[in-house]
């Protein structure tokens, strides 16, 4: 079958159906009724192509609806000029749509001129008032339940970005970098400050002025190794013939060890160590509860102002841990901190990834999740070598933090977000701030901002029509969200698992090689993902993953300990740079309007899988690590049959081919980092004017 003759087979089927494409008539907003006629031009449809969709209906006629709106106004444009329309209108379906041309008359007038207020009303009263497959509720099929709201939101991204490129991305760049760092450090600071030290009963008054060698002899009775109780000691010290041993109650600790960890400040030692794995379950689960509610609130009220409570949250509740001595106060500090910390670096990632143009998404989004993990490898490998109080290691952990105080003059609202939900004049504002901090002239910034408003006027279908709400109900978004949850679940679960494990901490040189080895693995990603995509290339990594699991599985079952260590570096490179690819994908497979709630429900997930790797702990003391490599390998898996599922984003396609054109993506890299031009005189050549509005 043709593609023609599908055309005008549709063209005449939706003719008949007034409802469908007459905005004069009142039932013209009923979906219910549409959802059913379209189900008829399926029907009707299928002599000819018996496999058909609605969704691929609705599609193919919004293509051809936009299409011949374009023809039309090339027709008017021309008439204006006076070099007629003969050439321009050579569209084959011109005629046969005519019957479209007083009904998109009509809305045009009825859309008012480029006020700023009436603008912004039509467009609140227009969201959610969609006849796109967005709208369709389908199990079956994924993709093609999204088609139409990906082009729309991608469209309108591409429109958007009439404030150049240039120091306001960059800006929020570096603060995705400081964000991503600040996440790190919050997250390891108890480890580092928490360190194992050695320890032993403390003396009784009675024998407080001996010795610590002639305590140990006299009180501390010696265990199977051949070593000194840490937790033990005798019941009646100097009683040569009465060896009863009881608990201790207090403990003393080496000297030159001791004041680096806030083990011998709390007494985490004995039976008393089960608060260091309360400490680590309260700080996940502060991302646990609380991610998911910003993610719903960014989405609903907006990016920027959940970002600046976050951030102020997190500066006080650091502030607060670093002064307060209390355990109790130092725990919900490190719940409370887990959550901002989280939120900040989520939505941070999704304002990027929403304010810069497709040709340089891949080189910010991928680098923006990948090099604050390589600060702070560095950061704390340096700070490993000075000896410090745990206090002081405490604050300067976590002292990054200050830098995130910069989000008032760095973070502004998504344009894209404020358009997707109506709120133009807010958008216009930004918009128009953007192109200032980058050097665009006011006017060309203004004229893009009309072509927007025009484009939004000329067209009778929202921007996005799906709230929040549409992750958790029945439909393809669910679908898609499921999907996504489960393979952020086994990645972060792999990730982890093997950070955590004997062969990676117990070993300098091992972290060392692999923070050493971070730096290439990113930057094969980014070429990766501007020559595979980003499906084939999550596919590719989530299976490489599995196998190298497996293989580390069976070496450290079979004890070729130089292979195991090796493996697990290279399995350690792997799960890192799936994270910013898992990450770049899930964002670009959903809509603006549940953008947030889902990368957030994503990482809630993945911590999920941090908790589930961290209860395998005890595989570690057992020395049957291999069990844990096993199952991470089988999640890997799983995840790869996952994602297999998915979509590539079209978003993906088209921003691997705009980098594509440019051949050297070196080239892309430097110019992405390049300062911006020294501004000109306020008297400029016609030729760079041209430039600009280009």
């Amino acid at each position: 079958m043709s593609r023609g003759l599908f055309n005008e087979v549709l063209i005449i089927e939706v003719s008949k159906r007034p409802l469908l494409w007459d905005v004069k008539d009142n039932n013209f907003r009923n979906k219910s009724t549409k959802e059913s006629l379209w189900e008829e031009v399926r029907d009707a449809i299928r002599a000819i192509d018996d496999t058909v969709t609605v969704e691929e209906i609705i599609a193919r006629w919004k293509n051809l609806k936009d299409t011949y709106r374009r023809k039309i106004k090339d027709e008017k444009d021309g008439k204006k000029s006076g070099s007629g329309a003969t050439a321009k209108t050579a569209w084959p379906h011109l005629k046969q749509m005519e019957f479209l041309r007083d009904s998109m008359e009509t809305r045009r007038k009825s859309t008012k001129p480029p006020g700023r207020r009436s603008s912004e009303h039509k467009s609140k009263s227009d969201i959610g008032k969609s006849d796109t497959g967005a709208t369709q509720r389908t199990n079956t099929n994924v993709s093609a339940g999204l088609e139409a709201a990906e082009a729309e939101n991608e469209q309108l991204q591409q429109s958007a970005n009439v404030y150049g490129h240039g120091n306001f991305q960059r800006l929020i760049f570096a603060f995705n970098i400081m964000a991503l760092m600040v996440l790190q450090c919050h997250s390891r600071v108890f480890a580092f400050i928490a360190y194992p030290v050695e320890h032993w009963c403390k003396p009784t008054k009675r024998f407080a002025n001996l010795s610590v060698a002639l305590w140990k002899n006299v009180g501390i009775p010696i265990e199977e190794a051949g070593r000194y109780s840490q937790c033990f000691v005798y019941a009646y010290p100097g009683h040569g013939n009465d060896s009863l041993i009881v608990p201790c109650s207090s403990w003393d600790y080496d000297e030159k060890e001791g004041y680096g960890s806030v083990r011998s400040f709390w007494d985490l030692v004995c039976h008393r160590s089960w608060l260091l794995p309360l400490v680590d379950a309260v700080y996940m689960s502060g991302a646990l509860f609380l991610v998911p509610v910003a993610g719903y609130l960014a989405d609903t009220t907006g990016r920027q102002p959940v970002i600046i409570g976050a951030v102020l949250a997190l500066v006080f509740t650091t502030t607060a841990g670093c002064i307060y001595e209390s355990f109790g106060v130092y725990l919900i500090t490190r719940f409370i901190c887990s959550a901002c910390a989280s939120t900040i670096h989520l939505l941070s990632v999704i304002l990027l990834f929403e304010v810069i143009p497709l040709e340089f998404r891949t080189f910010y989004i991928g680098f923006a999740c990948s090099l604050g993990n390589i600060l702070a490898d560095v950061f704390f490998l340096i700070l490993g070598q000075l000896n410090l109080s745990w206090s002081v290691r405490q604050a300067v952990v976590v002292s990054p933090t200050l830098l995130l105080l910069s989000v008032h003059s760095i973070i502004y609202e998504s344009p894209i977000w404020l358009m997707a939900i109506g709120r133009m004049e807010d958008a216009e504002d930004v918009i128009l701030k953007a192109a200032r901090i980058n050097g665009v002239q006011r006017r060309v910034a203004e004229k893009g901002m009309a072509a927007i408003r025009s484009e939004m006027g000329w067209s009778d279908i929202s921007l996005s029509p799906m709230t929040p709400k549409a992750v958790i109900e029945p439909g393809p978004i669910r679908t898609r969200a499921s999907a996504v949850f489960l393979s952020t679940f086994a990645i972060m679960f792999g990730f982890f698992f093997i950070s955590a494990s004997s062969h990676f901490l117990q070993q300098a040189v091992v972290r060392m090689v692999s923070a050493v080895l971070l730096g290439p693995s990113y930057l094969a990603m980014y070429v990766a993902l501007n020559s595979m995509g980003r499906l084939k290339l999550l596919m590719a990594l989530t299976a490489l993953l599995g196998g190298v699991s497996s293989l580390c599985a069976i070496a450290i079952y079979a004890r070729p300990v130089a292979v195991s260590y090796m493996l697990v570096v290279i399995a350690k490179a792997l799960a890192s740079v799936l994270i910013p690819i898992n990450y770049l994908y899930i964002s670009e497979l959903f809509p603006t309007a549940v953008r947030s709630a889902v990368l957030c429900g994503a990482y809630t997930f993945g911590r999920v899988g941090a908790v589930l790797a961290a209860s395998l702990g005890p595989l570690k003391f057992a020395r049957r690590e291999d069990l844990g490599f096993a199952v991470a390998a089988l999640a890997a898996f799983a995840s790869t049959w996952i994602v297999m599922k998915l979509p590539e984003t079209s978003v993906g396609t088209v921003a691997t081919a705009e980098v594509e054109k440019r051949k050297d993506l070196m080239d892309l890299m430097q110019r992405s980092l390049s300062p911006m031009n020294p501004k000109r005189h306020r008297t400029r050549s016609k030729k760079s004017l041209s430039l600009n509005e280009t």
